[in-house]
């Protein structure tokens, strides 16, 4: 594999370009992390420096794309850059992760005391937006930019056609996860329906009838009632968690209201955690995809179109390269391997008598090129 060759002015010096590669490799492992992080509920200082990061990160791609569409720009290649060079991945991988994800978050955690403000309230809106927690998975995009930088093979036709593949395999997976996360049957992350879910297991217990000593035992040693941060009635406080600190940060904005004078406080870190589970799964399924076309499909590739195409190539516009293209018995009726043989069946031999003619004729000099049958 090697780094991709330049192409045209949207590409920076090539110690720029391995730093680039090797910050998409280390974004990778960034979502990777940040997915464990919300799946086991690392604690918030954790969360705070790999959102941290990940600010970092989207700033550092978006100031990329920026400066490859200026570059572009100024050369007049910039059509071809978004469009034929991906481009508009960089986009999509950049600029809204910075501007709604990242951005918003980076704000939140760092001046938390904005959150009680009537005049940034929105950023808690914002945080928990169904539009913004899908727009997350578009980091999953960004397994293209690897793709991009990185080739597996010397044929740009392999390269192009494999690229293109990939591209539209990533991008149906990513809509897909889009589709599935605002059709309201197949969400899995809707923090309404939790929240709706949660009140009817708590209203549940409480209709039951358990004392409150049995009520408070159930919520501090049961696994189920974990996302409590606390439990009041009639505005006495019954119980109040020990992570409640860690809790508050992933809160529902306003407490539930239960029977007989109970509220309760709950967290919709299990939602997140949900979340985390189904995008690492579509992490690694697009990893695996990626993987699969860079060392398997790619060879197949090469071997069954690229070769056999330079091997035509090459014989067809030089009269001392007289290499035979070898036919596979189980791709023997594909139309590049149809033209081999009649390559193989007519032009060799043709090719042969016609040089073996005009080096008799010449006197044993070959002075025949490709200008002869033109």
């Amino acid at each position: 594999m090697a780094l991709r060759k330049k192409q045209s002015q949207d590409h920076f010096p090539l110690p720029l370009e391995y730093l680039i590669l090797i910050a998409i490799v280390l974004v990778v492992i960034h979502t990777i992390v940040d997915d464990l992080a919300r799946i086991y509920h690392w604690p918030h200082r954790q969360i705070v420096i790999l959102a941290i990061i990940g600010f970092a990160f989207d700033l550092f791609f978006s100031l990329e794309f920026g400066a490859r569409s200026f570059i572009s720009w100024r050369a007049g290649n910039f059509r071809q850059y978004f469009w034929y060079e991906r481009g508009w991945v960089d986009l999509l991988a950049s600029v809204p992760l910075l501007l709604l994800v990242s951005g918003p978050a980076m704000i939140l955690y760092l001046n938390p005391e904005m959150a009680t403000e009537a005049s940034t309230s929105f950023l808690h809106v914002l945080k928990s937006a169904k539009a913004i927690r899908v727009t997350r998975i578009l980091r999953l995009i960004r397994i293209l930019k690897i793709f991009g930088r990185i080739q597996n093979t010397d044929s740009v036709m392999a390269n192009r056609h494999v690229a293109s593949i990939a591209t539209i395999s990533v991008v149906s997976i990513v809509l897909c996860l889009v589709t599935v996360s605002v059709i309201p049957a197949f969400q899995y992350h809707d923090l309404g329906a939790h929240l709706k879910e949660r009140k009817a297991a708590l209203g549940a217990l409480i209709k039951a009838g358990v004392s409150e000593e049995a009520l408070i035992r159930t919520m501090r040693t049961s696994p189920h009632y974990q996302d409590v941060i606390h439990l009041s009635k009639n505005n006495n406080l019954l119980y109040e968690s020990t992570s409640r600190h860690e809790l508050r940060w992933t809160a529902y904005p306003r407490e539930l209201d239960l029977e007989q004078g109970y509220t309760v406080s709950l967290s919709h870190y299990q939602v997140d955690a949900r979340e985390a589970r189904y995008n690492l799964f579509a992490l690694f399924v697009i990893l695996f995809l990626i993987g699969g076309l860079m060392f398997v499909y790619t060879g197949l590739f090469v071997r069954e179109v690229a070769d056999p195409v330079f091997i035509m190539d090459k014989g067809m516009r030089y009269f001392d390269y007289n290499l035979e293209v070898r036919v596979p018995d189980h791709c023997a009726q594909d139309e590049v391997f149809q033209l081999a043989r009649a390559y193989n069946a007519r032009w060799l031999p043709l090719k042969n008598q016609i040089n073996d003619f005009r080096k008799r004729k010449s006197g044993g000099k070959s002075v025949l090129s490709v200008d002869d049958l033109l």
